[in-house]
């Protein structure tokens, strides 16, 4: 899974974030659930059918979740891969240090290592 919002009631880390400019930030973040979600409240979108992340996850199969710690969606990725292994179902999670969102996107050595693990948990999964 990549780029998750998991949460569009928006996380401690998305609204702790800030203006940083890193690809996205807490209020890029903010507009874009408003757009997305006009009119809903903070609790109407912990809806699951709009946040994964209150979803039912029993059954689902194996996940590989990776996330940066410069990343305003970080607790969503980590929320999610606690869930998803309560849930019963395996999930790998991956931390990248000093990765921002989106870090995959860019020609970086780290998007390599990450893109080669993608690759070999699909091709065992």
């Amino acid at each position: 899974m990549l780029f998750g919002p998991y949460d569009l009631s928006m996380t401690p880390s998305q609204r702790s974030f800030g203006p940083r400019q890193l690809l996205s930030n807490t209020d890029a973040i903010r507009g874009s659930y408003e757009l997305f979600t006009p009119g809903m409240g903070q609790e109407q979108r912990r809806a699951p059918e709009v946040s994964p992340l209150f979803a039912n996850l029993t059954g689902l199969p194996p996940a590989r979740i990776v996330v940066g710690t410069e990343d305003p969606l970080l607790d969503d990725s980590l929320f999610l891969a606690q869930r998803w292994q309560a849930a019963g179902a395996p999930v790998q999670l991956g931390v990248v240090a000093g990765a921002m969102h989106g870090f995959t996107l860019f020609p970086l050595t780290i998007t390599e290592r990450e893109l080669g693990r993608e690759r070999d948990f699909l091709a065992t999964a």
